[in-house]
């Protein structure tokens, strides 16, 4: 063999060599890729950065590069800024002085990029002499670089790219169409992430919105309410006192006058609670069929006024104790009966209650308030669950009201897990039907329980309350508001000594020296508010073996109150206006 074949053999072996060279370091990078692909499709958002990183020296180290980076490009300033660089050891990090590079420095490398094209040097110093890029790049000591476009689409947002700085490197084609592949990935992960940060900051806007939206309807609440309290308070007040006829129809006009507005400002609060996501069900266990039976009794006395008369049918089977929120059930079924009564002339209005059992403790109410009224067209029934409207706009002259109604009824029934519907016509009344699913007692569950007769031991604590005498503590800081709450104690109990105090700072300086048997304790005061009056009492109380009782009465009837109320260590929950029957049971609980 001579000297030329030798040659051509051993030229053939070495070629092979690099191919199979080659295509390993190609199955390596495509291994890389691919595993950083998956990282990135499922990765947290802060992650990403590190990532990012980390990548950069993997990637660095496979093309035997002394540096890494990202640029990003500022087109509205015309610069590049250097945001990730990785450099291999003993070579100058470039970052810090890589910030606000002017474009027009580079401008054959921006104009390359802009194409969507692959800005590669694989000899520096063949560049011109007096080429721009070339006195940037040999400051940096860079022998040659490949710099890849990061394309969103048509436009380039930035670019990656790799110094070699100790020795020259070459890139195959195959490489530089991973390394472009890694580039249009950055590029997905970044707007995965932008979008993501996007989401989280209209998110936080929009809880900052509902926040702001629940301070408000506090405030305006609170603001509302405290007048609202002396008018009804004092009016029900008078209406105990020697009246005659026309004028014990007065106050009664301006009671229920009050109770009205009352009503409307509640609609209107459960609405933007339920809107703001901050309306909760208190779930406890009730009476199914003594509920429903209240309900009718309240709406009892409108009934007969027009001569309707209430129809009751209720299942004799049906397990009469189960797990519901009681004042937004009995508000869902109050709505649907006083809508009936408002819109029957004659006839009748009948409530039926039935049951479906799904296990032996899970079941489904179903509820019927069926009406001979005016009747609703199909073409007006569409507008019964919208917030402020009626069916027709024509019949609010005549009815009254703010379509509130269904709407809130639709709403919680939801949030009980049913659902509003109903089967109307002109002139042959109408019936709305709702079903709740929740835990229920079986009657023969219940021919094991113990019951007590709750009346008679309200009535024992009554007579025993009579003639006891308790020390009060009223925190008020509202002349009206003292005057209207002792008057209605000193009916309740007309022996208690009452005590006020007008801040939390005076609550706690008389119970450092004195016992009360209750506080009732307003939450907003000046200098010190009741809810921190009450931290304060429950430290000093921390070894005392008796607690006093301490009753919330404010004009806030947000849950967010009362959460922080019972938080901070008081005992019951209390709302202005007063409700006398609802503060005579509270109290009693306290008081014996």
């Amino acid at each position: 063999m001579d000297k030329v074949e030798s040659l051509s053999i051993n030229q053939l072996k070495e070629a092979k060599q690099q191919a199979q060279e080659a295509l390993q370091r190609q199955g390596e990078l495509q291994d890389i890729l691919m595993r950083v692909a998956s990282e990135y499709i499922n990765m947290p958002t802060e992650q990403v950065g590190k990532s990012i990183q980390n990548t950069l020296e993997e990637l660095g180290l496979f093309a035997k590069a002394d540096r890494s980076y990202i640029f990003d490009y500022d087109w509205n300033q015309s610069v590049c800024n250097n945001t990730y660089e990785w450099c291999a050891d003993g070579i100058t990090p470039q970052i810090q002085e890589l910030q606000g590079v002017p474009l027009e420095a580079i401008q054959q490398w921006v104009e390359t990029h802009k194409k969507g094209e692959v800005m590669y040097v694989p000899d520096v110093l063949a560049l011109d002499i007096n080429d721009p890029l070339r006195e940037i790049l040999e400051s940096q000591e860079i022998k040659s670089l490949i710099a890849i476009p990061m394309m969103d689409g048509k436009n380039c947002i930035g670019f990656i790219g790799f110094d070699a700085v100790k020795t020259y490197y070459v890139y195959s084609d195959k490489e530089k169409s991973l390394l472009v592949l890694y580039a249009q990935m950055l590029v997905n992960i970044r707007m995965r992430t932008s979008l993501v940060q996007n989401l989280i900051e209209e998110k936080e806007k929009a809880q900052t919105a509902n926040r702001a939206k629940t301070e408000f309807l506090a405030n305006m609440s609170h603001e509302i309410r405290t007048p609202l309290n002396g008018v009804i308070g004092f009016t029900e007040l008078l209406l105990n006192s020697p009246l005659n006829p026309l004028q014990t129809k007065f106050v009664n006009n301006a009671i229920s006058s009050g109770k009205a507005l009352l009503g409307i400002i509640n609609d209107i609060l459960d609405l933007s609670k339920i809107e703001a996501e901050k309306l909760d069900l208190d779930l406890i266990e009730v009476d199914i069929t003594a509920l429903t039976k209240e309900s009718l009794e309240i709406i009892r006395f409108h009934a007969e006024q027009k001569e309707i008369a209430l129809v009751l049918d209720i299942n004799p089977n049906l397990p009469t104790q189960a797990e519901v929120d009681p004042i937004r059930l009995r508000q869902v079924l109050l709505n649907l009966l006083s809508n009936a009564i408002k819109f029957t002339e004659a006839g009748e209005v009948s409530v039926s209650v039935w049951f479906d059992p799904i296990t032996d403790t899970r079941g489904r109410y179903y509820f019927a308030v069926k009406d001979t009224g005016i009747g609703i067209p199909e073409a007006q029934q569409a507008n019964l669950f919208k917030a402020f409207t009626q069916a027709d706009t024509s019949t609010t002259r005549k009815f009254g009201g703010t379509g509130l109604g269904l709407t809130i009824s639709n709403l919680l029934v939801e949030k009980m897990g049913g659902k509003i519907r109903m089967q109307s016509a002109p002139g042959l009344g109408s019936t709305f039907y709702f079903d709740i699913e929740t835990n229920y007692l079986s009657n023969e569950t219940k021919a094991q329980r113990l019951r007590f007769n709750q009346q008679e031991l309200e009535e024992k604590n009554h007579t025993s309350e009579l003639h006891h005498v308790h020390q009060i503590l009223i925190a008020e800081d509202i002349e009206l508001n003292m005057v209207l709450i002792k008057a209605v104690l000193s009916n309740l109990y007309p022996k208690a000594n009452l005590i006020e105090a007008k801040t939390g700072l005076e609550v706690i300086e008389f119970l450092k020296q004195n016992e009360v048997d209750l506080v009732l304790m307003d939450v907003h005061m000046p200098h010190m508010d009741g809810i921190e009056a009450t931290k304060q009492i429950r430290t000093m109380e921390v070894n005392h073996p008796k607690k006093t009782p301490i009753v919330a009465l404010t004009a806030g009837a947000l849950k967010e109150e009362k959460d922080k109320c019972i938080a901070a260590g008081m005992n019951n929950f209390l709302t202005k206006p007063l409700d006398q029957s609802l503060l005579k049971q509270v109290l009693s609980e306290y008081l014996h």
